[in-house]
């Protein structure tokens, strides 16, 4: 990998690429870059880092919470790569998102289960509030998951349904660590 403080990227593009927030710069790529941290050293992962460090709300849409809730996972692994400031962030802006996580999305529900159990093994989200939240959001993920065991992307009110394998991975890496009702128990 080049010395300089950019990540080479080559993108074969056939045309423009559509304007998501996946095709923007934004905090989200924090998670890719905290990921790379544990194979290589490279200047832009931490060219990343403070670029957003202390500022990944305000570039943060509550209308994207799949973009959103990388960027907090990205934040985790960086508190957990020496930036114990990193947890702080991402802790105090889950508790900021948490509200407007909505039953639209299971692969969203399945993030913000995942990230809260995370932050709360990390010593964050102890209060019995937090208990009743993460509990709540358990029980709302299973809704979408068939007697098969498929997971569906969207609520089964919705036709056709969606069965994703995206979501199926969320959703059933999350419950299988985290095993909720009766025994609340996010950590691991």
């Amino acid at each position: 990998m080049p010395a300089s403080d950019v990540l080479p990227v080559f993108i074969n593009m056939q045309r423009e690429l559509p304007d998501r927030w996946s095709t923007r710069p934004g905090p989200f790529q924090l998670k890719t870059a905290a990921a790379l941290l544990s194979i290589q050293e490279h200047p832009a992962f931490w060219k990343m880092f403070y670029r957003w460090n202390g500022r990944v709300l305000d570039g943060l849409d509550a209308g994207e919470l799949h973009a959103a809730f990388y960027a907090l996972e990205g934040l985790v692994q960086f508190g957990v790569s020496g930036k114990p400031e990193a947890l702080h962030e991402a802790t105090s802006c889950f508790e900021v998102l948490f509200g407007c996580i909505d039953d639209a999305r299971s692969d969203v529900i399945a993030q913000g289960l995942g990230l809260g159990c995370t932050l709360r093994s990390l010593g964050f989200l102890r209060t019995n509030r937090w208990n009743d939240r993460l509990a709540e959001l358990h029980f709302r993920l299973e809704r979408f998951i068939a007697d098969s065991g498929a997971v569906s992307f969207r609520p089964f009110a919705g036709r056709p349904v969606h069965f994703n394998t995206w979501a199926a991975i969320f959703a059933h890496c999350v419950l299988r660590q985290q095993p909720m009702p009766g025994g609340l128990s996010c950590a691991r």
